[in-house]
Formats: structure tokens, C-alpha cells, sequence
């Protein structure tokens, strides 16, 4: 019989199992970090020959967690969090601030006729920064997903509205609508707001490297995922949160070895989101350039 200690786990290739003498253990380490796994079935006892791991790893009643291992946070938790990401709701931020400035300035105007001023709103451009830059500090995931869906929103709010002016009827038939300041300033802000939205959700983490026996994911992103990319075709605002679900999705099956499958569902509302978000944004971004009334 094989002495106590730590060998290669029988259920994970890659990841060791404390051998207590007489049977497997739930103690795994991956990578140094150790975690508790329960062992289903009985796998073959390690080879009496074989060598235990290192001391370090001599005690699993260090095994917890909360202990990070490859493709974890440093703290343990899940998707940690990345520079660019919280760049990108920077970005984003100062989109909602060039919003708010346009309040009170010309939206749009055709020369010898009159023009549109807009006369309040500047609060949603405000909210709309306060809320992005709560994203990039919160260290929670679930904040960085709302956060891009908040984004996301924004931008098109401030599309839809630069649309609205272009197309108003107070505006006449068939002559040239050019953009006054405050239209420039929120095709701006929509713009950065996209953009910042791209590049929070291209930081939204870091990629899960291998199986993490501190990782303890729970299913159902996958196909969360997958319905917000079908919804996101129509209602472009999911597509962002459908991007997001379907990264953390797609590192839930790398960290759990697996166990979490669903993979190609997250693929699936991945591409949804990504081909939902690019079509709208060039859509609405060719609206503010050329709508007329």
C-alpha cells in the first residue's frame, strides 16, 4: 500500500489528491494552491513506489477555498478583473460627460431655416458616467456585466436621440440637416460609449488558463448567454451582457476541467452578441451622420 501523501489525482489529469494511507481524500492541489474536491467512486490506489509531492504540500488540513489557483484571482474569486477592462469604462465615463455638456447648446439646424436646441437631459449623461465608473472600481463580476450593459445603454440612448433631432418634424422636408455643437458632442459620447463598452468587455477578465481547484463556478451562464444573444438581434442592449456571460461561461468549463459543460452554448451567444452589438453600433453611427427629415 502506497504511503500518505500527495499523487496524481485518478479523476483530473494534471492535478494532485492526497493519499491518506488507506484511501483518497476530497484534498486536491492544482499549481501549489489546495482546495477540497469530493472523489466519487474508487479510483485505483496510487502506486506503492510512487513519490509524495513536496512538503508544502504535506498537510491537507491547509487545503481551502479560498487558495488561488491557475487562472484565478490573486483573492480567489472568479474573472478577475484587468486594467483594459476598467479603462474601458473610463472611456466610457467621459462618453456620458460629453452627453451632459451638449444640454442647452444647438442639436441640429438647417441654414436659413431655424434649428433644435436640447433643453435638459444633461442628467443622463451624468448617470451615465457615475454608474460606468462604479463599474470599473466594484470588484465584483456581476458589476462588470452590468456595467457594460449600462454602457451599452447609454450609447444608444444617445443615438437614438441625435436620430430623433435629425429626423424631427419640426425640421423641413428634403433640405440638408446639418449637426449644431450639442449633436456633435452626443455623436461623440456615443461613440466613446461604444467604444468603451469594446473595450471593457475585451478586459472583462483574465482568461481561465487550465482546471482551478479553488474555482467553484455555477452553471447556467452558457445558456443565460445564448437568450440575450437572441434577444440582443432585437434588443441590442442584451448583446453586451450576452458577451460577457459567454466569456465567463467558456472559463467556467476551462477552471472546472469540464465538469461545467455548455461550451458551445456560450460560443453561440458569444458570436450572437459580438455580430448583434457591431451591426447596431454601425447602424446607429450611419444615423447620426445621415438621417433627414
Amino acid at each position: 500500500m502506497a504511503a500518505a501523501g500527495w499523487y496524481g489525482d485518478p479523476t483530473l489529469r494534471g492535478r494532485l489528491r492526497y493519499w491518506d494511507g488507506s484511501g483518497w481524500t476530497e484534498h486536491v492541489s492544482d499549481g501549489g494552491g489546495t482546495a477540497s474536491d469530493p472523489i466519487a467512486g474508487l479510483p485505483p490506489a496510487p502506486p506503492a513506489a510512487a513519490p509524495p509531492a513536496p512538503a508544502a504540500l504535506a498537510d491537507p488540513a491547509s487545503a481551502t477555498g479560498d487558495t488561488a489557483g491557475p487562472g484565478a484571482a490573486p483573492s480567489g474569486g472568479p474573472y478577475p478583473a484587468t486594467l483594459l477592462g476598467r479603462a474601458g469604462f473610463g472611456v466610457a465615463a467621459v462618453g456620458g460627460i460629453l452627453g451632459a455638456a451638449s444640454a442647452g447648446s444647438t442639436a441640429v439646424e438647417q441654414e436659413g431655416f431655424g434649428s433644435i436646441t436640447v433643453s435638459g437631459g444633461s442628467w443622463i449623461g451624468v448617470v451615465a458616467a457615475v454608474l460606468c465608473v462604479a463599474a470599473a472600481a466594484a470588484p465584483w463580476p456581476w458589476a462588470r456585466l452590468a456595467g457594460v450593459g449600462v454602457s451599452s445603454l447609454f450609447a444608444l440612448l444617445l443615438a437614438f436621440a441625435v436620430i430623433g433631432f435629425r429626423t424631427s418634424d419640426d425640421l423641413v422636408p428634403s433640405l440638408d440637416v446639418t449637426l449644431g455643437p450639442a449633436g456633435w458632442l452626443m455623436l461623440l459620447g456615443s461613440l466613446l460609449l461604444f467604444a468603451g463598452t469594446v473595450l471593457a468587455l475585451v478586459g472583462l477578465r483574465r482568461p481561465a488558463r487550465g482546471p482551478d481547484p479553488a474555482a467553484h463556478p455555477r452553471e447556467g451562464k452558457a445558456v443565460a448567454s445564448l437568450v440575450l444573444g437572441i434577444i440582443g438581434v432585437l434588443i441590442p442592449v442584451t448583446a453586451a451582457p450576452a458577451i460577457g456571460l459567454g466569456l465567463f461561461a467558456m472559463d467556467d468549463a476551462r477552471s472546472t476541467g469540464g465538469r461545467i459543460g455548455g461550451r458551445g452554448l456560450a460560443i453561440a451567444g458569444l458570436v450572437l452578441g459580438i455580430v448583434s452589438l457591431s451591426l447596431w453600433g454601425l447602424g446607429l453611427v450611419l444615423g447620426m451622420l445621415l438621417a433627414q427629415p
